[in-house]
């Protein structure tokens, strides 16, 4: 142990020779590197700094590198001990460093205060303010999913260049709020249709999952009508389901809709009559009217039609 604090004191009289020799005594090879070090150090105010880094008096070490003008390596100093708050204060008061370096520090800072879950005050500062300076984008929309500030998403989302490996991201935050419309924007931007007609029928939004399926042709345009309809006929709304086969082109399943039978209702409800009696704006009454015809009336009608349309093609 006395060899120790006989190698600490001769370091702090530049006595290289001795605390080599003492390092040497007490079998410390860090110490012994340290020397070796020093001896290729010709300024004795460095080597005094390098000594106090060296025994962890980080301040001293500081203070002796301003002096010789090496405020770089007081900058690299405070950068390997993790202090970014102090290295944007040297950089600041022009003691060296870079753009890269100072962005650096900032989403350093902006990490500190993000581990601690500050994403944004007003009285002081927070992740999100060091993340916009440091031009971290996939940062600052976590921030903006944490503080549901949809409004910046959006922003952020529309300045990004096609096909940028954010956009999935951004548009997978979207998707999990239920904001349909820009998760789809975000989703084709980035050339993921596929993805965004999934979003789509995941929100329960099919008339935007079918007009996207049509606008970019994909093959799972069949399968997305089949799920609709089947969703429709759950809910029980057989003429949407019908309308929504005839506007795609599938009138024999149009059809095949239209001539299965209804369900009858279970409870007994009093029967409506067959015709229904009309009269003229003079109220004199004349025949009555039939009511509309049943819906399986109308599959020739939409079979005639698919026929004519296949003959025009």
């Amino acid at each position: 142990m006395y060899m120790r604090l006989l190698a600490e004191a001769a370091l702090q009289t530049l006595d290289l020779e001795a605390a080599e020799a003492s390092y040497v005594r007490c079998s410390d090879y860090s110490g012994i590197q340290f020397i070796k070090r020093l001896y290729n150090i010709e300024s004795d105010v460095l080597k005094r700094a390098e000594i106090n880094a060296y025994f962890k008096h980080f301040n001293d070490a500081e203070k002796l590198y301003l002096e010789a003008d090496r405020g770089n390596l007081a900058i690299l100093l405070r950068e390997k001990l993790g202090d970014w708050f102090r290295v944007v204060q040297l950089m600041k008061m022009g003691k060296g460093g870079s753009d890269v370096l100072m962005e650096e520090a900032w989403n350093n800072i902006g990490d500190f205060f993000a581990d601690r879950q500050n994403w944004w005050t007003t009285l002081k500062s927070d992740a999100r303010e060091y993340y916009e300076k440091g031009h971290n984008l996939k940062k600052c929309v976590e921030c903006y999913y944490m503080l549901e500030d949809y409004d910046a998403l959006k922003k952020c989302s529309a300045s990004l260049a096609e096909n940028h490996p954010l956009l999935p991201t951004i548009a997978d935050r979207f998707a999990s709020v239920g904001m349909c419309f820009e998760a789809v924007a975000a989703y084709v931007k980035c050339g993921q249709v596929k993805n965004g007609v999934d979003a789509c029928v995941g929100l329960n939004q099919w008339d935007q999952a079918i007009d996207l399926a049509k606008k970019y042709k994909l093959p799972e345009i069949g399968t997305l009508l089949k799920k609709y309809a089947t969703h429709l006929l759950e809910k029980g709304r057989i003429l949407e389901s019908v309308e929504l086969y005839r506007k795609a082109n599938h009138f024999v399943d149009a059809a095949i809709l239209l001539h299965q039978p209804r369900p009858r209702a279970t409870t007994t409800t009093p029967r409506a009559t067959t015709t229904t009696p009309r009269a003229d704006f003079l109220g004199n009454s004349f025949s009555t009217v039939p009511k509309p015809p049943p819906l399986f009336s109308l599959f020739p009608c939409l079979l005639a039609q698919f026929a004519s349309q296949e003959k025009s093609i």
